[in-house]
């Protein structure tokens, strides 16, 4: 027991240091933010209008703490696309690729405080199977890189998506502030203890 307090410990003082002044995060599209260095399961593939389908990430970027003056890129670790292509749609222009490897949206651009913006990013599949990829959300003051924040997608469709339930992801067993104790309903930085012995990081306004 005294090991795991020590632990613990540890990790509120790692997490504190290394969550101060956040710029950007990435959110769903109620503005939730999603911990840095989550991964989620996405499985729910809509029509794309043309005869074949997507399986959208959800994801937005939102400025947490960010200077005016600073603007964002994103980039996508692709590290498993068993078929078709992917998409990532920021600042203003879509690409798509149909191959592994860290892909950059076209250039950075500024996301204003509050404003929640729609990166649009999607695997488009044409079989069943499934695509893995790593956002890297990057602030920068000029040519400088200040702080980096990453959530990972795994993307499922057809057969494969049937595991992707709730129970494939860890549940959150307890929420606490930086001092270690329970924490309900409050804003600010939290840690959420998992039902996996992880430790995650939520920034709530």
């Amino acid at each position: 027991m005294k090991k795991f307090f020590t632990l613990f410990s540890f990790l509120l003082a790692v997490a504190a240091a290394s969550a101060q002044d956040v710029h950007y995060a990435f959110a769903d599209k109620d503005g939730n933010l999603i911990p840095d260095g989550t991964t989620i399961v996405c499985s729910e593939a809509e029509d794309d209008g043309f005869g074949g389908v997507i399986v959208n990430s959800g994801l937005h970027i939102t400025n947490v703490a960010a200077p005016s003056n600073y603007q964002v890129s994103i980039t996508a670790n692709v590290t498993r696309m068993d078929n078709g292509s992917f998409q990532l749609c920021f600042p203003q222009n879509c690409l798509t690729w149909n191959t592994t490897g860290v892909h950059e949206a076209a250039g950075k651009g500024p996301v204003a405080q509050g404003e929640l913006k729609n990166i649009l990013s999607e695997w488009l599949p044409v079989a069943e199977g499934q695509c893995v990829a790593t956002y890297t959300a990057k602030s920068y003051q000029g040519a400088f890189a200040k702080q980096s924040y990453t959530v990972t997608v795994v993307f499922k469709y057809g057969a494969a998506a049937i595991n992707a339930t709730a129970g494939d992801t860890p549940g959150v067993t307890g929420c606490y502030n930086l001092q270690g104790c329970k924490a309900t309903g409050r804003s600010g930085l939290l840690l959420q203890r998992m039902s996996d012995g992880s430790v995650r990081k939520l920034l709530k306004k």
